[in-house]
């Protein structure tokens, strides 16, 4: 272990003059090392509290658990580029625990809980107001949950940007069995030289940290006239679903939800994505930011896929070709119809792209069509559309997969 700390740190300190191969292997030590070295079992967590009828002992965790949670918040912020150099506070700790115990009690969640709430205590509604609350998860596992900021009532990622903000110094952190209670809104460090900050980040990010929802932050900027582009590494557009701006959550942020096929989260190839974000008001003055994510694998070697090339000195997977979608010369004829292991797609020009799409909407492939033949031997039997891009327009094809088909 002491080894691979000393690599990561003899890599991340050589940045301007190594390879980026070392910066992509860096990244998946620090992966292995520090986000998946950072969990913490039940037994590790070691919660001394209670809850039964009238007894409230909220109890305390282990140091590991502590040591690791802190581990997996900095991880988070080296990851994206910030400061990694959050502590703990002790006093917040310890009214983070009454939270914690709070929410556990009354199995909910609330950052304004009434004084009728069993467990009640002063010090447990103060650490409420200022921190994330989680149900379900305890310590560093809750900073997971955080950060992936999922349901309709966290469209505003507010949980991650307190995380990931810029100014952030100290935390508190209490934590039971299956609540966790992070205390996030406290002392302010000065503003850190970074440029933006996005979720994923520039440069080489691990598939399995890529969530639903992605961010980009900046301290003091307007969003409420911004537009959001991703291309692929073929530069076609990814669709995506701006969510509604809201400020308030640490830094100002614009949120989007983007069509990311499932075999790119889940294959064994590198996936690299060019996200530009325009019309962004500072001071006055509108700005445009682009930036490349390149999803990689957290196993393996390193892959393109088809297509795509290895450039040895970037690392990373790419392309000259600026392809135009092309145009429509005949009518298009996708059979069989039903399906089994495979479908033919007729009347198109080899090399446009399709993507596979399920019946509730989410991009499970995309393609750029070798022949006319497509695999889809990894869906399920059901309903899918086959979204096919041309120059003018797109057409759409709805499928249905049996066993039966061919």
């Amino acid at each position: 272990m002491i080894t691979r700390y000393l690599l990561l740190l003899t890599l991340l300190s050589g940045w301007n003059t190594i390879i980026a191969q070392c910066l992509r292997d860096a990244t998946l030590i620090d992966y292995q090392d520090n986000f998946i070295g950072s969990q913490v079992n039940l037994t590790e967590l070691n919660w001394t509290g209670s809850v039964m009828d009238t007894i409230c002992q909220p109890g305390t965790i282990s140091s590991m658990a502590y040591e690791r949670t802190l581990q997996r918040i900095n991880y988070y912020r080296r990851l994206v580029g910030l400061p990694d150099s959050i502590r703990w506070d002790e006093v917040m700790s310890d009214k983070a625990q009454q939270a914690a115990v709070m929410m556990l009690a009354n199995h909910d969640l609330s950052h304004d809980p009434p004084k009728t709430w069993k467990c009640w205590t002063q010090d447990g509604y103060d650490a409420a107001r200022k921190s994330n609350l989680a149900f379900g998860t305890q310590s560093s596992e809750s900073i997971r949950a955080y950060i992936q900021d999922n349901g309709s009532n966290n469209e505003a990622v507010g949980h991650r940007r307190w995380i990931l903000y810029s100014r952030a110094k100290s935390f508190g952190m209490g934590s039971t069995k299956s609540t966790q209670a992070l205390w996030v809104i406290g002392p302010k460090n000065p503003d850190p030289e970074v440029e933006f900050i996005a979720y994923p980040s520039q440069g080489f990010f691990p598939k399995p940290l890529v969530y639903n929802r992605w961010s980009f932050s900046k301290p003091n900027a307007n969003f409420s006239q911004a537009t959001i582009k991703m291309t692929d590494a073929f530069h076609q557009d990814i669709p995506l679903k701006i969510l509604p701006v809201t400020n308030g959550y640490g830094d100002n942020t614009i949120v989007w939800e983007p069509e990311i096929p499932l075999d790119w989260q889940t294959g064994p190839y590198d996936e690299p994505i060019t996200v530009t974000v325009s019309e962004v008001k500072i001071g006055g003055v509108l700005r445009e930011f682009t930036y490349t994510v390149q999803l990689i694998p957290v196993l393996g070697s390193q892959r393109c896929r088809p297509g795509l090339k290895l450039d040895p000195d970037l690392c990373q997977c790419t392309t000259e070709q600026v392809t135009a979608r092309p145009a429509w010369e005949q009518s298009i004829r996708v059979y069989p119809n039903p399906f089994g292991e495979s479908i033919t797609v007729s009347g198109i020009p080899e090399g446009t792209f399709v993507d596979v799409i399920s019946q509730e909407g989410r991009l499970l492939l995309r393609r750029q069509l070798d022949g006319s033949r497509l695999d889809m031997r990894l869906l399920t039997n059901g309903i899918y559309f086959l979204r096919i891009y041309g120059e003018q327009a797109t057409q759409v094809v709805k499928m249905l997969k049996t066993s039966g088909g061919r």
